[in-house]
């Protein structure tokens, strides 16, 4: 009898604590990718990160590891970069984590990738209407139209843009406008957001104009 109680309330609290965990939100990771850059002198992973939870979350507490066949960590990083960090319930963002690959001593066999997330209740993610194309004179450029659709002079605007062959993630790269240059409400502004130098001979050869592009475009701002 005993036995059956513990069992029921250890089952109460694995329940208890796992509606807890989805309420202070949880982050998703889909869309994932372990690359070397095009010199081989980089290790990077690229991810899709979706908020699942009901409270606004922060893109952090990540974890990128590489991993030799014995399962022992080389080389590893906390960093993790994305633009729109602050996600909203079911929103998403696509992030990076890079390694260099000077310091390494070993064969890398695997790699572990995660991120946790992190509560936060003071800042939030503004998000901007954004169109996004090639540049017509240069295709290893794309240029982002961002527009203030608010009532408010936005600050620090940042951009960013996925390149994508299908669904797999070929490259991510980023801008932002300086923090004490505002954009006026109704008024719009060109970003140009490049092709990183590290994957210019990958996109080349799949063909930028057969490439898909996810931009994104945002501000951050206390709540």
């Amino acid at each position: 009898m005993k036995n059956k109680l513990f069992a029921i309330l250890a089952l109460m609290t694995v329940l208890v604590l796992s509606t807890a965990a989805l309420a202070e939100g949880q982050i998703s990771l889909t869309h994932e990718k372990y690359t070397l850059d095009d010199d081989g002198e980089k290790a990077y992973v690229f991810a899709k990160a979706e908020n699942v939870g009901d409270e606004v979350m922060k893109v952090a507490d990540a974890s990128f590891e590489l991993l030799n066949d014995e399962g022992k960590v080389l080389e590893d990083t906390e960093s993790v970069k994305a633009v729109g960090e602050y996600l909203q319930p079911g929103e998403s963002t696509y992030v990076y984590a890079v390694i260099d690959l000077e310091d390494v001593e070993g064969d890398i066999a695997d790699y572990n990738f995660s991120i946790k997330g992190k509560d936060n209740d003071k800042y939030t993610s503004v998000r901007l209407p954004v169109e996004c194309a090639l540049d017509p004179d240069d295709s290893d450029v794309a240029l982002l139209t961002v527009t203030n659709d608010t009532d408010e002079v936005l600050y620090g605007i940042k951009g960013a843009v996925t390149f994508l062959n299908d669904d797999e993630i070929i490259a991510i790269n980023s801008v932002s406008m300086l923090s004490k240059v505002g954009l006026n409400p109704g008024s719009t502004v060109t970003m140009k957001v490049e092709m990183p130098s590290a994957f210019e001979d990958t996109a080349k050869a799949i063909g930028m104009k057969s490439l898909t592009l996810e931009p994104i475009a945002c501000t951050n701002q206390k709540k």
